[in-house]
Parts: structure tokens; sequence; C-alpha cells
């Protein structure tokens, strides 16, 4: 810090000498060089500032998915397609038209799964179970039903869910750090004199013994020697079970009606449906525009995005679009879905329904 204490008597000396020497004239080439020198670091400050919301997105940059976290909202209804039954019957309440649940490997969730990695490299339990804990630690319960409310990504942002989004956000984790085999484990038990619905996530890891129980036998099974059963939701105290802990007091743990092995697939992002369009002589249509990725699993396929417009359960229109798994960029399209003799916005859900397909 620089020393305040002189004197007055120094300063108005030293100003009195001052004021006896010749005044410079100023330099010309100076000005000019710090006229030039402020026009630059202004169009650099110009250039530099955030255009985040102007600039091309890179889907490899975590910072897309805080920009866009959550589902497209005026999608009705998001069919998955190509979930692989490992063991049961899919027939209960739970199924891929109906709730979310997935394995999505996005790079937020890539990013996560690699700090994991790298504060247990070479050891793969220990990556588990630091993924584990995270998501029984850092997600919230909330007592709203058992159907999975948002998409692993949308989880990470929100801190909250019910045990479907605890399913899917450890299961994109575990497949982001190397464990490619993972499931969905569904189950179903009586609480409190109502039939209730849980999942939670098989994995195979050849590497771990896990505690024996009559849940872990059932699984060893149906799926083989290697698999583990992991439940990592929380109740509403906070209170979650230990690593690879499967309760056989627990009817939602050993009443097992179905393991389903959920691929990777793409996702939008971006998407703008604009309504009550009006063509003189087509009529009514949606005009709609998105932003597409295809997350990669499987190099040689191509993930399909389907739209369809439904009026009363009759598909009215259809969008195909392919995106190459595994590329870099987004794929952005604009297309049109109608065309309807009368449509009102508020009846929007009730008699039309928009609907997306997505197939691995």
């Amino acid at each position: 810090m620089e020393d305040l204490s002189q004197t007055g008597r120094e300063v108005s000396v030293e100003a009195s000498e001052n004021s006896q020497m010749p005044k410079k004239q100023p330099n010309k080439k100076l000005i000019a060089f710090a006229i030039v020198l402020v026009i630059i670091l202004a169009s650099l400050s110009y250039v530099l500032r955030d255009y985040s919301d102007l600039a091309p997105i890179n889907p490899n940059d975590p910072k897309f998915y805080d920009r866009y976290p959550t589902t497209p909202k005026d999608l009705a209804l998001i069919y998955i397609e190509g979930g692989t039954l490992l063991w049961g019957n899919y027939t209960h309440d739970y199924a891929p038209t109906t709730n979310l649940l997935t394995v999505q490997v996005t790079p937020t969730i890539q990013g996560l799964a690699n700090g994991f990695k790298e504060s247990y490299p070479d050891d793969i339990v220990q990556q588990a179970k630091a993924a584990y804990n995270y998501v029984a630690e850092e997600i919230d319960y909330v007592d709203s039903g058992t159907y999975a409310r948002s998409y692993p990504v949308t989880t990470l942002t929100t801190n909250e869910g019910v045990c479907g989004d605890y399913a899917s956000l450890l299961a994109s984790l575990l497949y982001a750090m190397g464990l490619k085999e993972v499931a969905i484990v569904y189950t179903v038990g009586e609480v409190n004199g109502i039939i209730l619905t849980h999942t939670y996530v098989a994995v195979k890891m050849p590497s771990y013994s896990p505690p024996q129980s009559i849940v872990q036998e059932k699984i060893d099974i149906y799926l083989g020697e290697g698999w583990i059963g992991l439940d990592p939701t929380n109740s509403l105290s906070g209170e979650y079970f230990d690593f690879a802990e499967l309760d056989p007091k627990w009817e939602h743990h050993w009443n097992i009606t179905s393991i389903v092995g959920v691929p990777v697939y793409g996702a939008v992002f971006t998407f703008d449906l604009d309504y009550n369009n009006y063509d003189n002589e087509l009529g009514y249509y949606f005009d709609v525009e998105c932003e597409l990725y295809a997350f990669e699993h499987d190099l040689d396929n191509d993930v399909t995005f389907s739209f369809e417009l439904r009026e009363n359960e009759v598909i009215i229109d259809r969008e195909v679009i392919n995106v190459t798994c595994g590329q870099d960029t987004l794929t952005e399209v604009d297309f049109i879905l109608g065309y309807l003799d009368d449509f009102d916005v508020d009846d929007y859900y009730d008699t039309f329904v928009l609907y997306l397909i997505i197939t691995p």
C-alpha cells in the first residue's frame, strides 16, 4: 500500500517547485497512440462481451445445458422407443409413453461423471459410490406422485424429483463413467393400503460383490451374475439406502415387475411452436422451429425424431427427421404441422396433441 503520511509542507514544497518548471508541450504522437489504444480496447471489449444468446451453440459446451435444461413445454407427450425388456412384463403403469425414464449423456452429465473418475482414478467401484451418494444427497424428493418428472439434465438443474428422476440421473452418470450396461428396475408395492410403483437402477459391475439379500438373488437370477441393484431415492426426511443395499423387508425392492435396459437417446432444445397461423386455402397450422442433437451411443445409427400432430388421437400430420449420432453440431429444422379446418389454442392438449417420438 502507498504511504500517505507526507506532511502538507512537503507537498506544498513539491507543488511550488513544480509550478516553477516550464510546462511541457503535449506529445501529439503519444496522444494519437493513446486514442488508437482506446479504440482497440473498446473494440476488444465489444467483441469479447457475452453473446451467449446470439452465438452459435456448441453442444459440447456445458453451458449449453445451463441454457436449455428443460423438456420442451409445448410437447404434450414424448415417446421414447428402443428400451430393451431384460426381464418381466411391461404392462403395468410404467411405460415409455407415460414417463421420461431414460439414460441421457449430456456434456453436463459427462463432466460430472469425469469429476468422480478423477477423484477415484482406476477404481470404478468408488466412482460409482460417489455418483450414487451425489444423487442421493443432492436431489430432494418431492411428493408429487411416482412418475418421472423430467430428464436427467433437468433434474440436475432443479435438484429435485421422484424415484424415476433419481434412477434416470444415476443410470446416466454410471453410463457416462463407462458402465455401459445399465437398466431401470420397475417394482410395485403397498404403502398404507395404497398400491404404488417404484423404480431404481441395475448396473453390471462384476468388480463389486454386493451384500447378499433376497432382492440381490432375484437380480442375479433375472440378469445374471455381476449385476447389482442401486436405489438412491431419498425420502421427504432425506434418508436413503446405503450403496447396493436392497431391503428384502420393503416390497418396493423385492417385488420386481420388469427390468428395462434404456438406451442413450437424442434430445430437442430451443423448441418454438407458433400457434394460430392461418392459410386462406388450407386452414390453420403450427409453425415449428427447433434444434436437435443426437447423443453419442451407436455411431452406426441415426436417431429419428418424429413429430406428430394428432387430433383426438388420429394422426393428421407428421414430420420425420434423422440426426446422426455423435455429431458435434445441432441440426436446425423449421417445418409446418397441420392444416386444420378449425383451431382454438385454448383447446390445445384437449383435442390437439403434439407428440415427439424419439427412436434410437
